[in-house]
């Protein structure tokens, strides 16, 4: 079924809407009941005929963002506002890469997905979701309150240093892995956890540590509390 902006679908009495047809418009807002029924997907996989789309609004009580993977760029879309009821942020093979250029920003409510100074965070978990590769400082310093940092969360070729903030409790696995060019970075007392490999094999990078808990010893690193490199 369609209407003049999107086609969707019945699922589990409510609402999924899989295709955006944004004509010649700047501005579309998805409601939150079609036909009676509460939207709550929004499947961004098929966007026609949208040159002029700039900003897309989803309204409150949308439960989840779903990005494709049939197109590479989303045309001219800018952003995307959140509502405060959104639970998932889907993308395809777990890649955040699909939303480099299009700003995620917090309704009237707040949203829990939300791009600060470019970077996605999960302001549910207090986690630093994805670091894009679009990005060209050179330094980046964690937001205070930042409490984890997700796998592979680090796209990107031209950060050279890192500033962990002091409340940091968790790196996954590969969270720095793609960055060439790290040569410096610091671990917090805070840190609790570093998951596998968190930094790409060869690189030479200066790694300070504040605490007792991890340690540096012949260019490797340690988790002294568990005894486990």
């Amino acid at each position: 079924m369609s209407n003049d902006f999107f086609t969707y679908e019945h699922v589990d009495s409510g609402i999924t809407i899989f295709g955006i047809n944004a004509g010649n418009e700047d501005t579309i807002i998805i409601p939150s009941h079609v036909d009676g029924y509460p939207v709550k997907e929004v499947r961004i996989h098929h966007m026609h005929d949208n040159e002029t789309l700039r900003h897309l609004i989803l309204s409150e009580g949308i439960e989840t963002l779903t990005f494709g993977y049939s197109y590479p760029s989303y045309g001219n879309l800018t952003d995307i506002t959140l509502p405060a009821t959104l639970l998932n942020l889907n993308t395809y093979n777990d890649s955040f890469s699909a939303l480099d250029g299009i700003a995620l920003l917090p309704g009237p409510n707040g949203t829990r997905y939300e791009h600060i100074d470019g970077v996605l965070f999960d302001n549910l978990t207090k986690t630093l979701l994805h670091y894009p590769a679009i990005k060209t400082e050179n330094t980046y310093t964690l937001p205070n309150g930042t409490l984890k940092i997700a796998e592979n969360a680090f796209q990107n070729q031209n950060l050279t240093s890192i500033v962990l903030n002091e409340e940091l409790r968790e790196i996954e696995p590969y969270a720095f892995y793609n960055l060439d060019h790290l040569k410096k970075i610091n671990l917090p007392a805070s840190l609790e956890s570093i998951g596998f490999a968190p930094f790409q094999a060869g690189c030479a990078i200066d790694i300070s540590i504040s605490g007792n808990r991890f340690a540096v010893y012949d260019h490797c690193l340690y988790d002294m509390a568990n005894c486990v490199l």
